[in-house]
Parts: C-alpha cells; sequence; structure tokens
C-alpha cells in the first residue's frame, strides 16, 4: 500500500485546542475516486465477494453518478453457491493518504441496506506492520438485516477502553483483536443508524474525534446537523454525547497511520457466522447471495462528502510521535 509521509508528518496534531480545526483532505465530487486505491485481492475477512479494480467496476455499472460519489455491487449475475464462479463483484476502496489524529466528518445520502448476507463497512486501520499492530477503527459497520450500527476498536493486545456513550452498551472494553480477539465495541441505540434505517431518513452525518486522549463518534440524522458542520467550521465542543467513546488506553501507542476504508462484503467472518441466528432463513449465507442478485440492487453509498480535518499541532507532539514510531512509519512509506 502506498502512502504518504509527508502529508502523514503534516497531519499530527496538538493538544492545544478542542475546536479549532483546519480542513485539510476533501474527498468530493469528480476527485472523489482519484483519492482511493481499489483493493483486488482475497477479502480478507473471507467474503463471498469478487472485488474490482475502479476501471472494471465503472465497465460492469458498479460506479455512477461522479458528482455525488454512488457504487454499489453486482445485482444482476447469478453465481454458483459452490464458489466455482466467484463471489459477488464489489468495491473496496483505500485512501492513499494516511492519517494520525484528526476529525472526520462523512456525510452520507445512502449506505447498503440492511439484507441478509451484506456486511459494509466505513472505517480505518493502521499501515503500519501487520494488522491490528497500529490500530483498526470501525467507524460505520453493520451485517445482515441490523439497523444498528457498530463502532469497533481492534488493537494488539494491552488496550482496554472505559469509555461511555449515549446509551452505555459497551460491547466488550478488551480492544485486543490477536488471535480470537473481537476488539472492543459500541452498539448505536438508534435503529436510523446504519443500513435501511439509515437510509429511510436520508442519511446523516457520521463524525470521528481521534486524540491521544480519545475517539469519539457521533452519528447526526440528516434533520438534526450541526451548523458547525454545514459551514465548514466543525464545533466539537457542541456535538453532545458521542455516540462512542474510546479511552483508557495509551491510543498513541494502539492506533497510528491509519487509511480511510469503504468496501461492502458478503458473509465471510460475520454476516455468514450470524446469518441464521440474524434472522435470514436461507439454506447458506453463500447459497442466498449467489442465488438472489437482486435482494442487493440497494447495496450502494451515495456520499455527498468526507472531509478530514486537523487541528494546528505543536512541534513538541509531532517531535513525540515521530520518536515513537519513525522505524515503522519509514518502513511503511518505502513500500510500494
Amino acid at each position: 500500500m502506498r502512502s504518504s509521509l509527508s502529508l502523514s508528518l503534516s497531519l499530527l496534531v496538538g493538544l492545544v485546542s478542542a475546536t479549532n480545526y483546519n480542513l485539510v483532505k476533501d474527498f468530493s465530487g469528480n476527485n472523489f475516486y482519484n483519492q482511493f486505491d481499489f483493493f483486488t485481492g482475497a477479502d480478507p475477512t473471507q467474503g463471498f465477494v469478487n472485488y474490482v479494480s475502479h476501471d472494471n467496476a465503472v465497465e460492469y455499472g458498479l460506479i455512477w453518478n461522479k458528482s455525488i460519489p454512488t457504487w454499489g455491487v453486482d445485482s444482476y449475475t447469478h453465481l454458483n453457491a459452490d464458489g466455482s464462479s466467484g463471489g459477488r463483484t464489489s468495491v473496496r476502496m483505500t485512501s492513499k493518504d494516511t492519517f494520525t489524529h484528526g476529525l472526520f466528518i462523512a456525510d452520507i445520502q445512502h449506505m447498503p441496506q440492511s439484507s441478509c448476507g451484506v456486511w459494509p463497512a466505513f472505517w480505518t486501520f493502521g499501515q503500519t506492520g501487520n494488522w491490528p499492530q497500529s490500530g483498526e477503527i470501525d467507524i460505520i459497520e453493520f451485517a445482515n438485516l441490523a439497523d444498528q450500527n457498530k463502532v469497533s476498536g481492534h488493537t494488539m493486545p494491552g488496550c482496554s477502553i472505559s469509555g461511555t456513550s449515549q446509551s452505555g452498551r459497551i460491547q466488550g472494553t478488551d480492544c485486543s483483536s490477536a488471535g480470537d480477539g473481537a476488539g472492543c465495541a459500541f452498539l448505536s441505540p438508534s435503529t436510523s443508524s446504519a443500513g435501511s434505517g439509515f437510509n429511510s431518513i436520508g442519511g446523516g452525518v457520521y463524525a470521528m474525534e481521534w486524540t491521544s486522549q480519545h475517539i469519539n463518534v457521533w452519528f447526526f440524522p440528516r434533520n438534526n446537523i450541526p451548523s458547525s458542520i454545514k459551514s465548514g467550521k466543525p464545533n466539537v465542543s457542541k456535538f453532545g454525547q458521542p455516540m462512542a467513546n474510546f479511552q483508557g488506553c495509551d491510543l498513541d501507542n494502539y492506533f497510528y497511520n491509519h487509511a480511510i476504508v469503504f468496501d461492502t462484503t458478503f458473509c465471510g467472518t460475520w454476516a455468514g457466522e450470524t446469518f441464521a441466528n440474524d434472522g435470514c432463513s436461507a439454506s447458506s449465507c453463500v447459497d442466498y447471495v449467489a442465488t438472489n442478485p437482486s435482494a442487493f440492487k440497494d447495496a450502494y453509498w451515495a456520499v455527498n462528502y468526507l472531509r478530514v480535518y486537523q487541528q494546528s499541532g505543536s512541534s513538541k507532539v509531532k517531535r513525540d510521535f515521530l520518536r515513537r514510531h519513525a522505524r515503522q512509519t519509514h518502513h511503511n512509506h518505502v513500500l510500494v
């Protein structure tokens, strides 16, 4: 994975101001797709999916309406449930630039609907070392028929969280994902926070503030987006209580140098394993996804914009970060 060392270093934030954020990256409109690499390898989560390049996604009609970036999955092809014809064609995009700390704001009109077999996600993960060495933050993630978002953190052993959220519904405090660790997570109390419930209200805004002290995630329905976000001058101090609040361990030791990812996979190690328990009655997840292409005509993303803001960083914080991760960051930078 190619990453930008110069941008990553410029995005290291200070601890001085909680509200003075400056826009440093705007993913929107006709410039949206060229800021991502399209992943075409085997799905790391063992999904029944065939990820394709940007050019193939355009050729197959999976990308449309570039003024509002919109992309989906193959909802026409009948496949063989034994896997001999491959998985369902889809898109997984990874940002070319990497980030450590910041305020990430995504205005999303539509995400894949709640449907048996789907597993969509909007997330960030570390580009240093082998997963989960530099961490993963799942901002939006759900599977099958769910309409409540699950915000998760994944790290090497040693990070446990003690934060609170709007509902207090913490699903595990140990963020370790090495071996069989499931990570730490918060489940949104809102049935409009993901999937079909989200789409029924016209979508909304997800915001994540990532600092050395906390990683907070908010969801704002379309009719309740803060005016500071609309004006392009986000004031986090007026966002209210977050949906998820990760704090309690040395976050800078477990989360750093992240790329941003959008993907839609099918079945695999979540949607596949919970398929029957989630109210899906087909003989298997793969069988359902293979033989019911029209069930996924609404499994698409439509993103008005994704913006990354940064605070004015102090030189001391930058030096401390470089001292801590210089060797790993340099190693990652030279990889092509």
